[in-house]
């Protein structure tokens, strides 16, 4: 089970980076997908005790929820004024 997590967190990290580092329009994708893997990264690290990890992937979650909001909804909210 943990290297299939593993697995999932590779592929959703590599992938949220590489949107993200892409054309514009790709980086609301970028966030999702690194917002999708957040919750793998709290599991492992809060299940290692890595609490320094922890933090970083919380403070990680943030920021993906950040770029979801900012890519998907506000500009949806605002075409809509």
């Amino acid at each position: 089970m943990l290297t299939f997590i593993q697995i999932l967190i590779f592929l959703t990290s590599v992938s949220a980076v590489y949107l993200l580092t892409g054309r514009p329009a790709q980086h609301r994708w970028g966030a999702l997908v690194g917002l999708i893997g957040q919750p793998l990264w709290l599991y492992v690290t809060i299940r290692a005790e890595t609490w320094g990890i922890v933090a970083v992937s919380a403070w990680f979650l943030v920021c993906y929820a950040r770029g979801v909001y900012l890519g998907f909804f506000r500009d949806a909210a605002a075409k809509t004024r």
